[in-house]
């Protein structure tokens, strides 16, 4: 599964951002052989491969991916999206799937109703909520 291929298309993913679970999904197509998050994970952890902590600001829009290496050739959409004001995270109705660690990930609605959605505004430095948030879940001991 791990040959010189496969590690350059999970190695050149990672770099442009996308998720363990992203990469997961793309080799298991490429491969016919079913792929986890985890070894996914494991194997560009043991590249001592890390991440900006900071990802770039960008607009929301379909990209395509390409990923060409020796003879094997991956090509697959993927959504990007921008970085969310509180303001703008009440019209956005963020999805679980474009969540990242930098958006809000406070539940909004019935979980099984139509218009479920997370706040997705940019998240508070160590939380997995924006400032709003944060302060409803953690609050101060008396």
């Amino acid at each position: 599964m791990w040959n010189e291929a496969n590690v350059k298309i999970a190695v050149e993913l990672w770099v442009r951002g996308h998720t363990g679970q992203y990469i997961a999904e793309v080799l298991t197509a490429k491969t016919h052989c079913a792929v986890s998050r985890s070894a996914v994970i494991g194997r560009l952890s043991r590249m001592n491969l890390i991440r900006d902590p900071k990802p770039k600001k960008i607009n929301a829009e379909r990209v395509k991916v390409t990923v060409s290496v020796a003879k094997a050739s991956v090509v697959e959409e993927a959504r990007v999206l921008p970085v969310i004001t509180t303001t703008a995270a009440k019209r956005a109705n963020v999805q679980v799937e474009d969540l990242t660690y930098r958006t809000c990930h406070w539940p909004i609605g019935e979980v099984r109703a139509e218009d479920f959605h997370y706040c997705g505004a940019q998240t508070r430095e160590g939380s997995a909520y924006c400032a709003r948030h944060h302060a409803k879940v953690y609050r101060p001991a008396h």
